[in-house]
């Protein structure tokens, strides 16, 4: 298997986890919230933008393998 194909898998793999993370992460913030834990909850939102972000990232870098050389 090429390089790029193993480094394509990888990057997949991170990027579904990462994904998965969030979508938990979401359900906490709300717990939080219904709990009266406003402070908590609005540094999850903060914790849940960095993580959208870095999915961001995964979905570039997987398109970037096709445009490397």
């Amino acid at each position: 298997m090429e390089f790029s194909e193993k480094a394509r898998i990888r990057l997949e793999h991170w990027l579904k986890h990462n994904k998965e993370h969030e979508k938990e992460y979401r359900r906490f913030r709300d717990e939080l919230l219904s709990k009266g834990k406003t402070k908590s909850a609005k540094l999850m939102e903060s914790i849940i933008e960095h993580v959208s972000q870095c999915s961001k990232l995964f979905e570039e870098a997987i398109d970037g393998l096709n445009k490397d050389t």
